[in-house]
C-alpha cells in the first residue's frame, strides 16, 4: 500500500528544456518554404554536440536534434511521393482500405495502404483515392482491393482563408492522390493485425449506428466510443465551432484519463481484497489495469495526438506512483511532447497537437493559480474557481483557434462550464458502457438507444445556443507577428511568477479579434482570381465596395466551391457585405457555388447571363455601368440582340481604375468574341482573365490583339483532363507580350491596382510557399 508520507519530488528541468528546444526546432522547420538538406542539418547537430560538451548550452543540442529529426522525417515522406514524371500514369495496385471511407452520393473517397504495386518502387505506400460509382459494399474499412488507379502527386487548392489540403495530405502520410479506373475485391488477404483491428472498429461503429435512436446520436456515440467522426455533417461542425465544443466529440486526454482513473480505483479496490501477496502490490496491479484500459481506449480512437499525449503522461504518472516518486506536471507534459514529436515529427502541423498540449498546459497553470488564490483567501469557492478557469482557458486558446479555424466562439466559456462535466462524467461513461455491451443480445441495443437520449438532448441544447447570432466571431487570418504577440501576452498573463499589472497582457488578444487587411485606396482595386480547380470565381474589392464574378462549381460529392472556397476567402478579406454578384452564365463550374454565397450574403445584387435563372436577378447587357470609389465597372457583352446562349452569352465585365484595367471574359467563345469586336477599343486592358479556361475555342487572335494585356490569368485545374490552358493559346497570349499565370500552377492569383503604381500580379502559392507544395 502507498504510505502517507510526502513523496520525494523529481525535478526534470532538463526534460522541460529539451521539449521546448526540440519543439521550437520542429515548428521552425515546418515553416520553411524549402526543405533543408540532411548534410547541413547534420553539420549543425555536430556543432551543437560540441557546444554540449564544452559549454552548458544543452538546449542548443536538443534544438539541433529536433531540427535534424524533423528534417529527416520530411525527406523520408517526400521521397515516398509519386515522382513528377509519373503524374497522370496508370498503376496496378493491391492493398487494403486503412481508414473509414467517405461516401458522398455516387463516389467514395478512401485511404489505401498499398501492399503491392506495379512498378513497386514507384507507387507510394499510402494513397488517397476516389472511386466513382463503385460496386455495392466494395469499399469498407479493411476491404482488400485490386485496382487500376491514375495518380498524381499530393496537391491542394491554395486560397485566402482556405483549407490547406496539401498540408493535410503530407501530415497523413499520403504519397499520391488519384481515382480508380478499374477495381475489384481481392481474393487474397493482407494487412495483418492493423487491418483486423480496423475491421473490429468498423463493426463496432456499424452496431452503434444500427442501434442508435437518431442520426445525431449515432454520430456522437461513434465519435465518443471509437474517435471516428464520419457521421458528422457540415451542420454538426458548424454548431461545434460556434459553441467552442469541438473537443467534446474528440477522444481527448480528459476522456482517456477519466477511463484510466476509474479503472485504477476499481483495480485497487479489487486488489486490496485479494490475498496478502496481491494486496501488497495493489498500486502496481491497479496501475497495470489502468494503463491497459487507457491503451485499449486510445487504440479504439486510432491513437490520435491527444490520446498519445494522455497515454505518455499516464505512463509517467503510474511509474512515479508505483516507484513512490513525485514527478512535476511540467516534466510529464514535456516528456509527452518529446515522445510525440519523436514518433510523429509532422504532429505540429495539426490543430489537435496544439489544442491538446496548450489546453493541458493552460489548465495546469490556471489550476495552480486558483489553488494559490484559495490559499491566500483562506476559503475555497469551487464554482467560481471552475468558471474562472474555463474563462481564462478560452482566452488562452484564442491564438490557436484563430490560427487554425479563423473563428472564435464568444459563448465557449459559458457553454463549457456545463458541457465539460456533463460529457466527461455522464455522457462519455454512458456511451462507453453501451458500446462495450452493444453485442450482448437483448441488452446492448437497448443500452445504445437509451444512452442516446441524453446525448440527443445535450446536442439539441448546443444547436440552440449555436444559432445565436453573436455566439461566435469570424476572423481574418492575422499575420504571424500578431499571433506571436498574443501567445506571449497569454504567457505573461498566466505566468507562475507575479508580474505587475499582468492582466493588461490580455490586451494583446485584441488585435487577433479585430485584425482586418488593408483595403485599396480610392481609385484602386484588388482582383483575386481564386483557385477553384476547373471553374471560375473572382473577387473584386474597392475602397468600400465588393463584387463577386462567378462562384465555381457544386460537385456531386457535395463539395460546394461557394461554401468551401469563395465564402472563406471573403471572410479572410474581412468582407462583411457583398454588393454585387455577377454570374457570367449558367454552367455549373461558374454558377454552381452562387446559391451558397447568396445564403451567406443575402443582400447582394445579382447580375446574370441570359441563361441563368436566379430569383431577383437582373440580366446583364451591354452598356450597363456604375462607379464605386472612382473605379468604373462596365458590362461589354452580351447585347440584348445577341441570340446565342451558353458560353457565348457570358457577361463580360471590364474594371477600370486609375492604375489600369482588368477584363473578365467568362467562357466566351468564337461567336461571343466576334460580337465583342463591334467595339474593339473597349477591350484594351492591362490584365485579362483568359476566356473559357484557356480552351482552343476561345482567345481568338483578334481578341488577344485588341486587348493586348501585360498579364493573362487562366483559371484552370492542375493537370486537368482537358489539357487547359492549351499550349497554342498560351503561346498566342505570350506573343503579344503577356505574362501568362494559371491558378492550377500558382494558386489564387492576386492583381493589385494601386493608384500611381504598376499593376502587381502574384500567385498565392509563391507568396505562401511551404515545402509540401514546393515539389510540383
Amino acid at each position: 500500500m502507498l504510505s502517507g508520507r510526502v513523496l520525494p519530488r523529481v525535478g526534470f528541468n532538463g526534460v522541460v528544456a529539451a521539449a521546448v528546444s526540440w519543439g521550437t526546432a520542429a515548428v521552425l522547420v515546418h515553416q520553411l518554404p524549402w526543405t533543408v538538406g540532411i548534410l547541413p542539418a547534420t553539420a549543425f547537430l555536430a556543432g551543437a554536440a560540441v557546444a554540449w560538451w564544452l559549454t552548458r548550452w544543452h538546449w542548443l543540442a536538443w534544438f539541433a536534434v529536433g531540427a535534424l529529426w524533423t528534417t529527416a522525417h520530411i525527406h523520408m515522406r517526400l521521397a515516398d511521393w509519386l515522382p513528377v514524371e509519373h503524374q497522370g500514369s496508370d498503376f496496378a495496385v493491391s492493398g487494403w482500405v486503412d481508414g473509414f471511407p467517405n461516401d458522398s452520393g455516387g463516389q467514395v473517397s478512401f485511404p489505401l495502404r498499398v501492399e503491392a504495386g506495379e512498378p513497386d518502387d514507384i507507387v507510394p505506400d499510402r494513397l488517397r483515392l476516389t472511386w466513382y460509382d463503385p460496386p455495392p459494399d466494395a469499399v469498407e474499412p479493411g476491404s482488400v482491393l485490386d485496382l487500376v488507379v491514375r495518380l498524381k502527386r499530393p496537391r491542394g487548392l491554395v486560397n485566402p482563408g482556405g483549407f490547406d489540403y496539401a498540408r493535410w495530405l503530407f501530415q497523413e502520410g499520403y504519397g499520391a492522390t488519384g481515382y480508380v479506373r478499374q477495381g475489384n475485391p481481392a481474393a487474397h488477404d493482407t494487412g495483418g493485425i492493423a487491418r483486423q483491428w480496423l475491421v473490429l472498429r468498423a463493426q463496432l461503429a456499424d452496431s452503434i449506428g444500427a442501434a442508435a435512436m437518431s442520426k445525431d446520436a449515432a454520430a456522437l456515440q461513434t465519435a465518443l466510443s471509437i474517435g471516428e467522426r464520419f457521421g458528422f455533417e457540415d451542420s454538426h461542425w458548424r454548431t461545434l465551432q460556434r459553441t467552442g465544443t469541438s473537443h467534446l466529440v474528440a477522444i481527448s486526454g480528459l476522456h482517456v484519463g477519466l477511463v484510466a482513473g476509474l479503472i485504477f480505483l476499481l483495480g485497487r479496490w479489487v486488489a486490496l481484497r485479494m490475498p496478502t501477496a496481491a494486496a501488497t502490490r495493489n498500486a502496481e496491479l491497479a496501475a497495470c489495469a489502468s494503463l491497459l484500459a487507457a491503451g485499449l481506449y486510445a487504440a479504439l480512437a486510432g491513437f490520435t495526438v491527444p490520446t498519445q499525449r494522455a497515454l505518455i503522461m499516464l505512463v509517467v504518472a503510474q511509474l512515479a506512483l508505483v516507484g513512490r516518486r513525485s514527478v512535476s506536471m511540467s516534466s510529464g507534459l514535456s516528456a509527452a511532447v518529446l515522445l510525440v514529436l519523436a514518433w510523429d515529427p509532422a504532429a505540429p502541423l495539426s490543430a489537435s497537437f496544439w489544442l491538446s498540449f496548450v489546453a493541458v498546459a493552460l489548465l495546469w497553470q490556471l489550476a495552480r493559480l486558483e489553488y494559490s488564490r484559495a490559499a491566500e483567501q483562506g476559503a475555497s469557492r469551487p464554482v467560481a474557481g471552475v468558471a474562472r478557469v474555463q474563462w481564462y482557458m478560452s482566452l488562452g486558446l484564442v491564438p490557436v483557434t484563430a490560427l487554425f479555424f479563423n473563428e472564435v466562439s464568444l459563448i465557449s466559456p459559458f457553454v463549457n462550464v456545463i458541457a465539460i462535466p456533463l460529457f466527461s462524467f455522464v455522457l462519455v461513461p454512458l456511451t462507453l458502457v453501451a458500446a462495450a455491451l452493444v453485442h450482448v443480445n437483448g441488452v446492448g441495443e437497448y443500452l445504445v438507444a437509451y444512452a442516446g437520449f441524453p446525448l440527443q438532448w445535450a446536442w439539441n441544447m448546443l444547436t440552440a445556443v449555436g444559432e445565436w447570432p453573436w455566439s461566435s466571431v469570424l476572423l481574418s487570418p492575422p499575420p504571424g507577428w500578431v499571433l506571436a504577440a498574443a501567445a506571449l501576452g497569454t504567457l505573461a498573463a498566466m505566468a507562475a511568477w507575479p508580474l505587475p499589472a499582468r492582466n493588461l497582457a490580455w490586451l494583446t488578444l485584441l488585435p487577433v479579434l479585430w485584425w482586418e487587411p488593408a483595403r485599396p485606396d480610392r481609385g484602386g482595386a484588388v482582383v483575386d482570381v481564386l483557385d477553384v480547380g476547373h471553374g471560375l470565381a473572382v473577387l473584386v474589392e474597392t475602397r468600400s465596395h465588393t463584387l463577386l464574378y462567378d462562384a465555381g462549381a457544386l460537385y456531386r460529392s457535395g463539395f460546394d466551391t461557394g461554401r468551401e472556397i469563395v465564402v472563406p476567402a471573403m471572410r479572410a478579406k474581412a468582407w462583411e457585405t457583398l454588393d454585387t454578384v455577377v454570374v457570367s452564365h449558367g454552367d455549373n463550374d461558374h454558377a454552381g457555388g452562387v446559391p451558397a454565397v447568396l445564403a451567406a450574403f443575402p443582400g447582394a445584387q445579382v447580375l446574370m447571363g441570359p441563361d441563368v435563372e436566379l430569383p431577383g436577378g437582373e440580366i446583364c447587357r451591354t452598356g450597363q455601368a456604375w462607379t464605386w470609389d472612382e473605379v468604373r465597372f462596365e458590362i461589354l457583352h452580351p447585347d440584348p440582340a445577341f441570340h446565342y446562349r451558353g458560353n457565348d452569352s457570358s457577361c463580360v465585365l471590364k474594371i477600370t481604375t486609375s492604375a489600369g484595367s482588368v477584363l473578365l471574359t467568362g467562357d466566351v467563345e468564337a461567336a461571343g468574341e466576334r460580337a465583342l469586336m463591334a467595339d474593339p477599343e473597349s477591350l484594351a486592358a492591362d490584365a485579362v482573365v483568359v476566356p473559357h479556361h484557356g480552351s482552343a475555342t476561345s482567345s481568338s487572335a483578334a481578341l488577344v490583339r485588341e486587348s493586348a494585356p501585360g498579364h493573362a490569368v487562366v483559371s484552370a485545374g492542375y493537370l486537368n483532363h482537358w489539357g487547359f490552358p492549351k499550349p497554342a493559346v498560351v503561346e498566342r497570349w505570350q506573343r503579344i507580350g503577356a505574362e501568362v499565370v494559371a491558378t492550377g500552377e500558382e494558386g489564387a492569383v492576386e492583381m493589385v491596382l494601386d493608384p500611381g503604381e504598376p499593376i502587381r500580379v502574384q500567385g498565392l502559392r509563391s507568396r505562401q510557399r511551404r515545402y509540401w507544395n514546393a515539389y510540383d
